[in-house]
């Protein structure tokens, strides 16, 4: 039992890590979107309407991605999770290139975004597939850590935006997926 506990503590720190930096990117691409957008020559309506549509397609996304993952034995969850993630990396690389083409940045962030809102509930699903196998993990505490993550990522970002611009933005998408990315497979 005490290998169990062990076991559980162990991995409710990596699934906090992973809850944690999942937070942050939401926080730095749709906590900043308006920001972001609107510098890039968007107006209020369109980044309305963009951020509206995300929601509708990862609203339907969502249940496509959770029947795959669950009807698949070729590739597991933790690896829909970084295959998804892997994804979005390559679109972000591409976005500071795109930063003059108002159509090309709408369709990269509107992927980025969409991709970014349909991975949660399998990130979510990550910490169930390990209770249902009876290790201990506390996801109320990994939770925590992705809103205490949110928090501190509004901050910092907010500061850097305030003192160099939206044009951080891009990069710090790329370091935080890449975050995602490693405690996806940890």
């Amino acid at each position: 039992m005490l290998s169990n506990e062990k076991s559980g503590k162990h991995l409710t720190m990596k699934y906090a890590m992973l809850q944690g930096s999942y937070w942050m990117s939401f926080c730095a691409v749709y906590n900043f979107a308006t920001v972001y957008l609107l510098s890039k020559s968007f107006s209020s309506k369109e980044v309305g309407v963009m951020l509206a549509a995300i929601n509708i397609v990862a609203a339907v996304l969502q249940p496509l991605v959770a029947n795959f993952a669950d009807q698949t034995k070729k590739i597991s969850l933790k690896n829909l999770v970084a295959l998804i993630v892997l994804i979005i990396l390559f679109i972000t690389f591409i976005l500071p290139a795109a930063t003059n083409l108002l159509l090309a940045t709408g369709i990269l962030f509107f992927l980025i975004c969409t991709l970014m809102v349909t991975i949660q509930p399998l990130i979510n699903s990550l910490g169930m597939e390990y209770i249902g196998r009876g290790v201990p993990v506390d996801f109320g505490i990994a939770r925590g850590m992705g809103s205490l993550s949110y928090a501190v990522t509004s901050f910092v970002l907010g500061n850097l935006i305030e003192k160099n611009g939206t044009s951080i933005l891009p990069y710090s998408y790329i370091i935080i997926f890449a975050l995602i990315l490693i405690f996806a497979y940890t």
